[in-house]
């Protein structure tokens, strides 16, 4: 992968692509098949898993996720509230406290999003799961101070799609509907 500082050579297509604060990063179509790219400034740059091939991304604040080719997250970065370290099932670096490196195998997902300071995904089995800050409800649904271990249980999507992320809102979609507002909803 680039250093964080650098920008994608020419002559590289990609198949996901998002942008975080100061920060981009990119899965790779060719050369590289599904090696992650990342640059710009910032800590969604640093801790790039290198040798992982890589299906979809989504930049937050100052961390960034990734779906692998089995469907399990990864995430790296800033870590104030949890963003990276309470993914459900996570097994991280040790010693990690701001900037971190987790993945996940006890789970697997379809898609993945990233806000300020929470991230959520939508597993195979049509439940999203969101973990990190939960100062206004973005993961448990009622805001609250927040804890560096906050993790949801999960709501049911039938049929559904998680669509777009702000940095203190998660939008979900079912088959005729979005459900948008300042945390989750049913």
């Amino acid at each position: 992968s680039a250093s964080p500082s650098a920008s994608p050579t020419p002559y590289r297509t990609f198949v996901d692509i998002s942008a975080g604060r100061n920060h981009v990063c990119a899965v790779e179509e060719a050369p590289e098949s599904g090696a992650m790219v990342c640059w710009g400034e910032g800590q969604g740059t640093s801790g790039v898993p290198a040798g992982v091939n890589f299906t979809g991304v989504a930049a937050g604040y100052k961390h960034t996720c990734a779906l692998d080719g089995l469907s399990h997250p990864h995430c790296w970065g800033w870590n104030k509230y949890g963003e990276v370290t309470a993914i459900p099932g996570g097994v991280c670096d040790s010693g990690c406290e701001t900037k971190c490196y987790c993945t996940s195998t006890t789970v697997e997902y379809t898609a993945l999003a990233a806000g300020l300071a929470h991230s959520c995904g939508l597993t195979v089995a049509q439940t999203l799961r969101c973990w990190g800050g939960d100062d206004k409800g973005q993961v448990s649904g009622t805001p609250k101070p927040p804890r560096p271990d906050a993790s949801s249980t999960g709501m049911k999507i039938q049929d559904g799609e998680l669509v777009a992320f702000d940095t203190d809102a998660t939008c979900a979609a079912r088959a005729s509907l979005c459900d948008v507002g300042a945390s989750i909803l049913e």
